[in-house]
């Protein structure tokens, strides 16, 4: 592993090395602020999708448990 992975240009190894340092308890050493905007990020669009299922009034878990494995687009044509 490379000392320094730029987040910009390889994010997969960028987050591998970060997932190592943090497991190593290097925490000195990790992306903080990177690491900080991507949560806050993950935080902001899972708050949108609660957001939206609230609105459409969504409440059928095996609908969701299928969104979940198969993602977005395959599940369009099954929508309740």
């Amino acid at each position: 592993m490379t000392p320094e992975v730029d987040y910009d240009r390889d994010f997969y190894a960028w987050i591998a090395r970060n997932v190592a340092l943090l497991r190593a308890g290097r925490v000195s050493e990790v992306d903080a602020e990177n690491i900080a905007e991507e949560l806050e990020s993950m935080g902001k669009r899972d708050l949108r999708q609660l957001r939206s299922r609230s609105r459409r009034g969504h409440t059928n878990p095996t609908h969701d448990a299928y969104r979940t494995e198969r993602g977005l687009t395959r599940c369009r044509r099954f929508a309740v």
